[in-house]
């Protein structure tokens, strides 16, 4: 019995040292979050993660760090207050890159402008990828399906405002005008003003 207790003992010593450990880090990556979002002013961004890393353009490097949002990848650096910002739907392409033809540690993303933003000096260079083109992926997809929505709603919009024009022109026959015709309210709009022209005539 006392061997039992020895071995239940540790178990509930290192759940408890798991679960504060998995609270400091939660309350870090709050920080981190807040910190974020004061710093390149994005209140509305989730920040999925950051990486150390530099800045490139031509000759000259800019040591900072890639901060990954569901929204947004962006650079900062505090050394010399340079700020980056590219939401997720300017860009194009995200590719690894090496840099001295040898070292795997940069990504380059390609915006809809044709500019290319190169980053390099990465540590952990394939988390940061990867983490970078799910979130570039996920915020397309989101996208599509809002535009999808939209469609949806503007289409039904439209067919239901069809279909009014038609019910209040029933006694037209189906051949009098086509259909695109009839689906345009400018055009069953005169149709009633001549109709309307031609009995006063008649009168």
């Amino acid at each position: 019995e006392r061997h039992v207790v020895l071995l239940e003992l540790p178990k509930i010593e290192l759940n408890d040292t798991a679960v504060e450990e998995e609270g400091e880090k939660q309350g870090k990556r709050a920080q981190r979050s807040q910190a974020f979002r004061r710093f390149f002013d994005l209140l509305t961004d989730n920040l999925y993660d950051d990486f150390s890393c530099a800045y490139q353009r031509g000759s000259t490097f800019v040591q900072g760090r890639l901060y990954i949002s569901d929204k947004h990848v962006c650079f900062g650096s505090i050394f010399s207050g340079k700020q980056i910002i590219i939401p997720h739907s300017q860009v194009v392409s995200v590719s690894k890159q090496t840099t001295a033809y040898v070292f795997s540690n940069a990504i380059e993303i390609l915006t809809k402008k044709e500019e290319k933003v190169f980053f390099t000096s990465f540590i952990y260079r394939d988390d940061a990828f990867e983490i970078l083109q799910k979130a570039w992926e996920t915020s397309l997809s989101v996208k599509t399906q809002s535009m999808a929505s939209e469609t949806e709603t503007e289409t039904a919009g439209s067919e239901e405002e069809y279909n009014d024009y038609s019910s209040g022109y029933s006694h037209y026959s189906d051949d009098s005008y086509s259909e695109s015709e009839s689906s345009d309210s400018s055009y069953v709009d005169n149709n009633s003003d001549d109709e309307d022209d031609d009995d006063d005539d008649d009168d």
